[in-house]
């Protein structure tokens, strides 16, 4: 039992919050409030990877969340939700904005957007108004978002690559008005397009190796009894043996990370043509 003096100053504190906080349940015995409990709605571990995904690309925007689910996922706005989603779409797309809208419902909503992806859960039918879906869970949702940034930077290196090809071979073909001059110019755009497709392969091969980010859990570690914190962490009192850290450091190694002799020579000239 807690004194009344806490518990009426934790009751005070969640209803200034205004839902901010989550609910608060007051717990009674023999009709007397004895304790608090503040209950939040439970995120997907991949929120906060998801939302930094989106960043790369864009705003991030809510739609229609609760007060305290805004407080702790860092988006970047909101928009109405529910029924009034589908025209909260369609507004973005007048200002000329691209929407990508990641849900696990409203079919109207996510077909409404220039690409709805449908999170599948078990104990639900599946949304089919999403034109992609994946699931449970958001890894394949994380997975599309670094796709479009692997999009983008492809897209920005393949026009500069296109027009550095273009202008090589405008002054070499006007070098002079020999047969050959032109045949340079037609390959140094030749030399271009093939350093795109082979830039354009080699990004969608470490998209294919890229890590899925380590899920964000909030676990209670003080309440948990030692075993099961080991459990959990995958070790002994004693630590991590040579070998078993040597697995964790190449399972947290970044994708794409090989070295030249690994790469090949191959490997590593489209390598460098990939940098942007």
């Amino acid at each position: 039992m807690i004194p009344d003096a806490a518990l009426e100053a934790a009751l005070s504190d969640a209803r200034a919050s205004d839902g901010r906080k989550g609910k608060v349940y007051a717990l009674t015995r023999n009709r007397r409030p004895v304790a608090a409990v503040l209950v939040e709605s439970a995120l997907d571990s991949l929120t906060t990877a998801v939302i930094a995904a989106g960043r790369q690309v864009g705003q991030v925007l809510l739609a229609g969340a609760p007060a305290e689910v805004r407080r702790r996922v860092p988006a970047d706005g909101t928009v109405p939700g529910g029924s009034r989603l589908a025209d909260s779409i369609r507004a973005l797309q007048r200002d000329g904005r691209v929407v990508v809208l990641i849900g696990e419902r409203n079919d109207t909503a996510l077909a409404a957007a220039d690409c709805g992806f449908g999170v599948l859960r078990p104990d639900r039918r599946p949304p089919w108004g999403a034109h992609l879906m994946g699931g449970p869970g958001l890894e394949t949702a994380w997975l599309l978002l670094e796709a479009a940034t692997v999009a983008k930077a492809v897209s920005r290196r393949s026009t500069l690559v296109a027009a550095q090809g273009t202008a090589a071979g405008a002054l070499l073909g006007n070098v002079d008005v020999a047969q050959r001059s032109a045949r340079r110019g037609t390959l140094a755009t030749g030399v271009a397009l093939t350093a795109n497709v082979l830039g354009a392969v080699w990004s969608a091969r470490g998209l294919g190796r890229r890590a899925v980010p380590v899920p964000a859990v909030d676990v209670a570690w003080h309440a948990l009894p030692v075993p099961e914190v080991m459990r959990i962490l995958d070790t002994s009192p004693d630590g991590l043996s040579e070998e078993a850290a040597g697995e964790r450091r190449r399972a947290e190694a970044p994708a794409g990370e090989a070295s030249p002799a690994a790469r090949g020579l191959l490997g590593t000239v489209v390598a460098e043509l990939d940098t942007p």
